[in-house]
């Protein structure tokens, strides 16, 4: 009788009812556990060994993290960004990345993400990238904008468990000029 309690055969999954598919299914569960082992190792000859095989795995399972974003070397200063878009008719419009969490963390931690990278200097390629987008979707319709000028707002950060510098410095990180065909 199909549905009762101890008969597998109806209502399972076929994968799971035939010995192959109990065997594919522990040998799926073993790679993944050796990987997530593997992956959260510390530096040794073994992790030196399991890794290779362990990085498509932990890659395909949007599992390729590190505790190295906490050490050695973690931040030394605290900083923030305002981007100045400059309009041809001589006004200016602030912008400023979102820091609500409406949508939760995880939209902070990307816009974050985002300013971390616009902020190196040499990463101009990405800032030219982000000027245009700002310029199609944040600025003014009727004028057109001559310049996108990324202010990069930062204070050194204390010890561990100490306040950082009171004081905010301020430097440009790019000045884009924009051109129009």
């Amino acid at each position: 009788m199909a549905g009762t309690v101890g008969d597998v055969t109806d209502d399972a999954p076929t994968l799971v009812v035939r010995p192959s598919g109990r065997w594919l299914l522990s040998a799926i569960i073993i790679v993944w556990i050796v990987g997530l082992i593997a992956w959260n190792m510390p530096d040794s000859a073994t992790r030196r060994l399991l890794i290779p095989s362990a990085e498509p795995v932990m890659s395909a399972l949007g599992l390729r993290q590190s505790w190295g974003v906490f050490s050695p070397n973690p931040r030394t200063e605290d900083w923030d960004m305002t981007i100045e878009l400059q309009y041809v008719d001589g006004t200016t419009d602030y912008w400023t990345f979102p820091d609500n969490n409406t949508f939760g963390m995880w939209v902070v931690f990307r816009w974050q993400k985002t300013m971390e990278n616009i902020i190196n200097p040499d990463n101009t390629a990405n800032a030219e990238q982000f000027a245009l987008w700002l310029v199609r979707t944040e600025a003014k319709p009727d004028v057109r904008v001559e310049r996108v000028v990324f202010r990069h707002e930062y204070r050194p950060l204390g010890p561990m468990g100490q306040p950082g510098a009171e004081v905010w410095q301020e430097r440009v990180a790019h000045d884009i000029v924009i051109q129009y065909d």
